[in-house]
């Protein structure tokens, strides 16, 4: 392997994919709908059509950039025509197409990352919150910047995105730091526990308004 790295490591330099080891990490090692190394290959290869596409002002979702790569890599004529069109380095693009051998070798020799079933736990969900919603955000500025380069969008000079989460009961929103720190950050969360105090304070109160019944009846047997 030379200096600078695996063929990976040269389309993540070459396409700007800053977050793709850990999402290959991710994917790669989660339990539930695992990827294996034919499936991060795809994704690798349609993130670098995905990036392609970017850098042309098509804005592409994920699952669309695979589809146009899958029938890309299955020769059909009106994927690649398609393609053609939109005037997309085709040549380049197919030799910058990785196998499942290459991801197989950045993962155990460039990450030296391995995988042991079922009995590794992980917190990959916290892994996918980090690595995925900033590159979501990211996405969302540039297309924000793109729609008012050719002016169809008016925006401010400086602009700052962040994730928020709405309840639909009563409209309160909070951050995403907020709801992982467990806060009670809306109106019904708050109603909640007070409801789950009350129980609890009710139940102690039944349970002494029991014993003291219990006292009564004694008391009248022993009479």
């Amino acid at each position: 392997m030379s200096k600078g790295g695996c063929k990976v490591c040269r389309v993540r330099r070459a396409y700007d994919l800053s977050t793709l080891d850990e999402t290959l990490l991710e994917r790669w090692q989660r339990d539930e709908d695992r990827y294996g190394y034919r499936r991060l290959a795809t994704y690798i290869n349609a993130s670098i059509l995905e990036t392609e596409l970017e850098r042309a002002g098509l804005y592409t979702p994920e699952t669309a950039a695979t589809a146009l790569y899958e029938g890309l890599a299955n020769d059909d004529p009106a994927v690649r025509e398609q393609l053609e069109r939109e005037e997309l380095p085709l040549e380049r693009l197919e030799s910058d197409f990785v196998s499942f051998g290459v991801v197989r070798t950045h993962l155990q020799e460039c990450l030296n990352a391995e995988w042991s079933g079922r009995e590794r736990t992980t917190d990959w969900e916290q892994t996918t919150l980090e690595t995925v919603v900033p590159r979501l955000l990211d996405r969302t500025h540039r297309a924000l910047e793109s729609l008012q380069r050719r002016e169809e969008l008016e925006l401010p000079e400086a602009i700052e995105l962040s994730m928020t989460v709405s309840c639909s009961s009563c409209g309160e929103s909070a951050s995403l730091e907020s709801l992982l720190a467990e806060d009670a950050w809306c109106a019904c969360l708050e109603n909640r526990e007070a409801e789950s105090d009350d129980r609890q304070d009710t139940g102690g109160s039944n349970d002494n308004a029991g014993e003291k019944s219990n006292v009564a009846t004694d008391e009248r047997r022993s009479e």
